[in-house]
């Protein structure tokens, strides 16, 4: 079936066969860009397309949702890159907006940093830094705090 798989996040184990598909039960799911695990071996993904992060645990049952559409605190638009820290933030690229946002591990929001246009990956670095790629001007940028 066309796209039947589309939405869907695959595990695969070392050896490259599939150990199980990660997904939205409504298949709400639709474009998802970015995905990482916190400390407790959730899946973080991030979708471009329901302005959402979803969460599962580590045998892809749904956990929840956050984000949605929009500009006001906790809402994202087009979110991308996703990360976690060492307090198990969650730290969201949302691009449209200009902006990271920062959340707790639950999914509420938390705070954010205004940032260019064009960002589109998160991380942190070994020593706690935030670092961001931008696409647009082909830069890496890194705050020492957040």
């Amino acid at each position: 079936e066309a796209g039947k798989d589309r939405g869907e996040v695959k595990v695969f184990l070392p050896d490259g066969s599939l150990l199980r598909s990660v997904g939205h039960p409504e298949s709400e799911m639709r474009v998802p860009l970015g995905i990482t695990t916190d400390g407790e071996g959730n899946i973080l993904v991030s979708d471009w397309d329901s302005h959402s992060v979803y969460m599962y645990n580590e045998s892809g049952e749904f956990l929840l949702k956050f984000g949605g559409k929009g500009s006001v605190e906790g809402q994202l638009q087009y979110p991308r890159g996703i990360c976690t820290d060492s307090s198990d933030h969650i730290i969201v690229a949302d691009t449209w907006n200009k902006r990271v946002q920062i959340f707790t591990r639950h999914g509420d929001y938390a705070r954010h940093i205004h940032i260019a246009a064009g960002t589109v990956g998160v991380a942190v670095g070994p020593e706690g830094q935030l670092v961001l790629t931008n696409w647009n001007d082909h830069i890496v940028t890194k705050f020492p705090s957040y």
